[in-house]
């Protein structure tokens, strides 16, 4: 579990990473999903798909509402990161690649930074 600090109008409000699943479906092609809490009021979810194919990838960040459904809050586009990762989610290709979960688990964190200043306390 990993705890961070968010600020937000001069607080500073507990954020838990607290969930983590990762799969492969072949080459090219690998997903995370991150999972994290704001003190006591709210949960986000970062989910964040990369296909062998740019265009067909997505990074999305959402909000666990009150009506208990996922609310999308911020996204990133796939042209803004898929250059950057691996071609296997486990694997590092070339002497300064990480591999792809590493670099989606800091694109995640990102995200979910994000979603946290726009969504209010």
């Amino acid at each position: 579990m990993r705890e961070t600090s968010a600020k937000k109008a001069g607080k500073t409000a507990e954020v838990i990473h607290f969930h983590e699943t990762t799969g492969t479906r072949r080459q090219g092609c690998y997903s995370l999903v991150r999972y994290y809490r704001r003190g006591d009021d709210a949960t986000f979810r970062v989910t964040i798909y990369r296909d062998s194919y740019e265009d067909q990838s997505h990074a999305v960040a959402e909000v666990f509402t009150p009506s208990r459904d996922w609310t999308a809050i911020v996204s990133n586009a796939p042209s803004n990161w898929h250059g950057t990762t691996s071609l296997w989610g486990d694997k590092r290709i070339g002497i300064e690649r990480e591999d792809g979960f590493t670099t989606l688990r800091r694109l995640a964190d990102a995200l979910a930074r994000d979603a946290m200043v726009i969504t209010p306390a």
